[in-house]
C-alpha cells in the first residue's frame, strides 16, 4: 500500500511539476511577443529619425552642389552671347581669350573655355595644359561619348552636359556645350565649358566631412563620379540635381551605416524585456509551485521542506542575478541616453532629473547643472507647460491621453523654440518617472515657410500674368495614345486618316485652372466657363493642333508651341499659338501641363496687308525704276553734251581773247606807237577784261575736264617755303591796292613735298584770292603746319565769313553765298568747286573750320608724298 501511494505521488508531482513549467513558458512567450512589437516599434521610429537627420543634412550639400552646377551652366549661355556679338566682325582669339580669362579668373571649378567653329575646337583658354584638345574634330572624335554628346548640341536648343569623362589633356571633366546659331539659322559651331569634377565639388563642400554622411553621386547614366558607389546599395536618402538635359542622383547614409542608429536602444530594450519576461515567468512558476505544494501529503512534507529550502536557494541566487542584470541594463540606457542623437530629458516630480548632451548643446546650455533639480515647467512657454503637465497628470491617473505635444521652449537666451514633446511615464523603484522626447521644430518650420512661400509666389504670378495661362491634365490622352499601340513615328499618319479618333483622345484633354487674363481673351463670363474637356473643340480649324500635341506626347516630350484659329466663348474667331510645358518629370503621365496662349490675330491681319502691300509696291518701284534708267540716260546724254559744248566753246574763245590781251598789251607798251592818256586807260581797261574773262573760261574749262576725268597730275618734289612764299608776294600785290594786310607763317620740320605744285598753287592762289575780294579791311593769311603724314595749308580772313548751312553747298558749281557787303565782288562761283576737285586728285581734303573770332577759315591738307597707288585712286 505504502509503494502504491508512493508511485502515485511520483506520478502527480511528475503531472503537477509539468503544470508550473508550461504556465512560466506560455507567459515568457506572450512577454516576448510583446516585447518583439515593442522592437519593431523603436526600431521604425529610430530608422524614419534616422533617415529624416540624413536628408536634413544633405539637403544644404544637395542645394550647394545644385547651385555650383547651374552657375557653371550659366557660362556657357554667356559664352554664347559673346561668340554671336563677334559673328559679324569675326571671332579672333585675342577678343575670345581676353572674354573666357575674365570667366575664368573670378570663377572656380573651370579646368577649360573652348570655342569650335564646325566641331573643331580652333580657341581654349587657358593653352597651357590643354594643348592636347587643340584642333580636335568634336564631331569626328576617336572617343564615342564626345562625339555622340557634341552632335546632339547641334541637335538641341539647349545646353548638353555630358561626362565626366576622361581629357585628352589629362584628369577628368563634366563638359557642357552648346550650339552658336548665326542669325540665318545656320550653325557656326559650338561653345564649350570643361568643368574640373574636383573643384566644383570642393566648393559645394563634399570634400570635407559631409555632416557625417557617407555621399556618392551619379551621372544622368547611372555612373557613380563621386564617392562610394556601394552607397547607392544599402537604400540611401536621394536628392535630385536637375540638369538642362537628365540629372544627378545624390545619394547619403550616415557614415556608421544605419544599423548604428538604433542598435544600442535595441539592446537595452532586449535585455530589458528578457530580464522582465524572465521575471515574469519565474514568479508565475513560483506561484504554482507555491500552489502545488500546498496540496502534497504530510508524507512528504520534509521532503518538500527541503526541496522548498533549495527552491529557495536558487530564488535567491536567480534575484541577484537579476538584479545585476536590472543594474547592466542600467548602466546600458544611461549609455544610450547621454549618446542619443535626439534632446531627452527625464522628469520626476516635474522637475528636470536627467538631460543628455543632445538637448543642452540644441538649446544653448552650457552644462545640466543649469537644468537638474531645476522645475521642468521653466523649460517651456507659462501656457505650453500648462497643457503639457494637464495631459500628464491625467495620464498618471489612468485617463487616455496624447503622448505628442507641440509646444514651446525657452533657451537661455529668452527665445521662444518651438519642439514637439513625446512622453512616456513608466515607475522605476516605486517613483513615477517621465521620460520626454524633445524634437526641434524649427528646421521643418522654416521649410514649410520656404515651401508657402514658393506656392504664393506660383499663384501670384499665375493669376496676375498679362498673358493667358491654362493649367491642363493630359493624362486621359496619355493613356489613350498608349493603348492605341501607334508608333510615335507613324501617329501623325494615321491620326490625319481618322479624324474620329483625334476627337476621341483629346476628349482625356481637360481644363483645370485658368488665369483671368485667359478668361478676357477668350471672353469668357468666369472661370468656370473654360474648365473641363477638350474634346468638343476639335474642328476643321484646330484638328492640325491637336494633331501634332499628341505627337510631341506620345514622344515624351516636355514642351510643344504651335498655332492654330480657335473661337472663343464670346464667338470672336482667333488667330493664336499656343505653347506648354511639362514640369520636370512629369512627362511621363502629363497630368499637369502649363500652356500660354498668344493672341496672334491683329498681327496676322496686319502680316496679310503688308504682304498686299509689298506686290502692290514692288510693282510700283519696277515702273519708277525704269523711268528713271530712261531719265538717267537722257540726263547723261545732256550732260556728256554739255561737256562737249563747254570745252568747244572754251577753246574758240580763247584764241580770239588771246589775241585781244596779247595786241592791247602791246599797245600799253607803246610798241605800235604812242597813245594818249585816255587811250592808255581804255587799253588797261580792255586787257584787264581780257585777263578776267580768260579766267571765267579757264575754270570753266578745268570744270569740264575735271568732270570728264581729263585732268593731268604731274608729280615732282618742291620746297613748300618757297612756294608759300611767292604766294604771299602774289597775294601782297593784289591786296596792297584794297589797304589789307597780309601775314604768312611756315611750321614744318621737313619743306620737302612731293606732289603736284602747280595744282596746289592753283588752289591756294584761288583761295587767297576769294579772301582779298571778300575782306573790306583788316586782314588775310596764309599758315603751313603739319598734320600727321599730311601737309595743311590754312587761308584765313577777317571779311565777313560763311554761315554754317552754307559751307557746303559753296563747294557745287556757280553757288555764290549772297552777302550784304557793297560792291560785291564779280565770280562765277566755280573757283571753289575747282579747288575742292583738285584737292581731291591730290588724295586731300578742302573744307572751312570754325574761327574763334568773325572771318572764314579754309583749310586745306594734302598728303606730303603722292604714292602711284593715290594717284591711280
Amino acid at each position: 500500500m505504502g509503494a502504491l501511494d508512493h508511485t502515485n505521488g511520483n506520478s502527480m508531482r511528475s503531472r503537477g511539476g509539468r503544470a508550473p513549467l508550461l504556465y512560466a513558458l506560455l507567459v515568457f512567450a506572450l512577454a516576448m511577443g510583446v516585447l518583439w512589437f515593442t522592437s519593431a516599434w523603436v526600431r521604425s521610429y529610430y530608422a524614419d529619425h534616422a533617415r529624416t537627420n540624413a536628408e536634413q543634412r544633405l539637403a544644404p550639400y544637395s542645394a550647394a552642389l545644385n547651385g555650383v552646377v547651374n552657375s557653371r551652366l550659366a557660362l556657357v549661355a554667356g559664352l554664347d552671347q559673346f561668340i554671336k556679338s563677334q559673328l559679324d566682325e569675326g571671332l579672333t582669339r585675342a577678343s575670345f581669350d581676353d572674354y573666357a580669362q575674365g570667366l575664368y579668373d573670378f570663377t572656380t571649378g573651370i579646368r577649360a573655355i573652348e570655342a569650335a567653329p564646325d566641331g573643331v575646337i580652333r580657341y581654349i583658354y587657358p593653352l597651357k595644359g590643354n594643348e592636347a584638345a587643340q584642333n580636335i574634330d568634336l564631331l569626328n572624335d576617336s572617343r564615342a561619348q564626345v562625339r555622340t554628346d557634341a552632335r546632339r548640341a547641334l541637335s538641341v536648343s539647349g545646353t548638353v552636359v555630358g561626362g565626366p569623362y576622361a581629357l585628352v589633356q589629362g584628369g577628368e571633366g563634366i563638359v557642357t556645350r552648346s550650339a552658336i546659331r548665326r542669325p540665318d539659322g545656320t550653325v557656326w559651331g559650338l561653345s564649350t565649358v570643361v568643368i574640373d569634377v574636383e573643384g566644383i565639388m570642393k566648393e559645394a563642400g563634399f570634400a570635407g566631412r559631409t555632416g557625417g554622411l557617407s555621399i556618392a553621386v551619379r551621372n544622368a547614366g547611372g555612373e557613380v563620379f563621386w564617392g562610394d558607389a556601394s552607397v547607392f546599395d544599402h537604400n540611401p536618402v536621394l536628392s535630385t540635381i536637375y540638369l538642362p538635359e537628365g540629372q544627378w542622383d545624390v545619394a547619403a547614409e550616415p557614415m556608421d551605416g544605419w544599423a548604428d542608429a538604433s542598435s544600442a536602444g535595441q539592446t537595452v530594450l532586449w535585455a530589458t524585456g528578457i530580464a522582465v519576461a524572465f521575471l515574469l515567468a519565474l514568479i508565475n512558476y513560483l506561484m504554482a509551485s507555491y500552489q502545488l505544494r500546498l496540496r502534497r501529503d504530510v508524507d512528504g512534507r520534509t521532503r518538500q521542506i527541503r526541496q522548498m529550502n533549495e527552491v529557495l536557494q536558487d530564488d535567491v541566487r536567480a534575484m541577484a542575478a537579476a538584479e545585476e542584470t536590472l543594474l547592466t541594463s542600467e548602466r546600458r540606457f544611461r549609455l544610450l541616453f547621454e549618446e542619443a542623437p535626439v534632446p531627452i530629458v527625464i522628469v520626476i516630480d516635474a522637475k528636470f532629473s536627467m538631460a543628455n548632451r543632445a538637448l543642452i548643446e540644441t538649446f544653448g546650455f552650457t552644462e545640466d547643472d543649469e537644468l537638474v533639480g531645476h522645475p521642468f515647467a521653466d523649460f517651456l512657454e507659462p501656457e505650453s507647460a500648462e497643457i503639457v503637465f494637464g495631459h500628464m497628470a491625467e495620464r498618471a491617473a489612468g485617463i487616455a491621453g496624447p503622448r505628442r505635444y507641440e509646444v514651446k521652449a525657452r533657451t537661455p537666451q529668452g527665445d521662444g523654440v518651438p519642439v514637439e514633446l513625446n512622453a512616456v511615464v513608466f515607475e522605476h523603484d516605486g517613483v513615477q518617472n517621465t521620460l520626454v522626447i524633445v524634437t526641434d521644430l524649427r528646421p521643418s518650420r522654416e521649410a514649410e515657410r520656404i515651401l508657402r512661400e514658393s506656392e504664393s509666389t506660383y499663384r501670384a504670378l499665375f493669376e496676375d500674368s498679362p498673358t493667358p495661362l491654362f493649367e491642363e491634365d493630359f493624362s486621359g490622352t496619355k493613356r489613350y495614345l498608349d493603348d492605341l499601340g501607334v508608333p510615335a513615328d507613324d501617329l501623325e499618319n494615321y491620326l490625319v486618316g481618322h479624324p474620329q479618333t483625334v476627337s476621341d483622345a483629346a476628349a482625356g484633354m481637360s481644363v483645370i485652372r485658368v488665369n483671368r487674363a485667359a478668361v478676357e481673351a477668350l471672353g469668357a463670363a468666369s472661370p468656370e466657363d473654360l474648365l473641363g474637356s477638350l474634346g468638343e473643340f476639335v474642328t476643321e480649324e484646330t484638328r492640325s493642333l491637336y494633331i501634332g500635341e499628341m505627337c510631341a506626347l506620345a514622344r515624351g516630350q516636355r514642351r510643344f508651341a504651335g498655332s492654330s484659329e480657335v473661337v472663343g466663348v464670346d464667338g470672336r474667331r482667333m488667330r493664336v499659338t499656343l505653347s506648354w510645358a511639362v514640369p520636370m518629370g512629369g512627362e511621363s503621365t502629363y497630368e499637369r501641363c502649363f500652356v500660354s496662349m498668344v493672341d496672334l490675330t491683329a498681327e496676322h491681319a496686319m502680316r496679310e496687308k503688308l504682304v498686299e502691300f509689298r506686290d502692290n509696291l514692288q510693282q510700283l518701284v519696277d515702273e519708277r525704276t525704269r523711268e528713271l534708267s530712261e531719265a538717267n540716260e537722257q540726263l547723261v546724254d545732256a550732260t556728256r553734251a554739255k561737256d562737249e559744248f563747254l570745252a568747244a566753246m572754251s577753246h574758240e574763245l580763247r584764241t580770239p581773247l588771246n589775241s585781244v590781251i596779247g595786241f592791247s598789251g602791246i599797245m600799253l607798251q607803246g610798241l605800235a606807237g604812242e597813245v594818249s592818256e585816255e587811250q592808255h586807260r581804255q587799253l588797261d581797261m580792255i586787257n584787264r577784261s581780257g585777263r578776267h574773262l580768260l579766267g571765267l573760261i579757264n575754270q570753266v574749262l578745268d570744270l569740264s575736264k575735271i568732270a570728264a576725268g581729263q585732268t593731268n597730275i604731274t608729280v615732282s618734289e618742291f620746297d613748300v617755303t618757297e612756294l608759300t612764299k611767292g604766294l604771299h608776294e602774289e597775294a601782297a600785290q593784289l591786296a596792297e591796292s584794297k589797304g589789307i594786310e597780309t601775314r604768312c607763317s611756315v611750321e614744318l620740320e621737313d619743306p620737302q613735298m612731293r606732289s603736284d605744285s602747280q595744282r596746289v598753287s592753283q588752289i591756294l592762289l584761288n583761295l587767297l584770292s576769294n579772301a582779298i575780294k571778300f575782306t573790306m579791311e583788316g586782314t588775310v593769311e596764309l599758315s603751313v603746319r603739319e598734320r600727321g603724314d599730311d601737309v595743311c595749308f590754312e587761308v584765313s580772313d577777317s571779311g565777313p565769313g560763311i554761315p554754317l548751312a552754307e559751307r557746303e553747298r559753296v563747294f557745287e558749281p556757280f553757288y555764290q553765298v549772297a552777302t550784304d557787303v557793297a560792291n560785291k565782288p564779280e565770280g562765277t562761283g566755280l573757283g571753289l568747286a575747282i579747288s575742292r576737285d583738285l584737292a581731291g586728285l591730290l588724295g586731300g581734303t578742302l573744307e572751312f573750320v570754325d574761327k574763334d573770332s568773325r572771318g572764314t577759315s579754309a583749310l586745306l591738307c594734302i598728303p606730303r608724298y603722292l604714292s602711284k597707288d593715290l594717284l591711280a585712286e
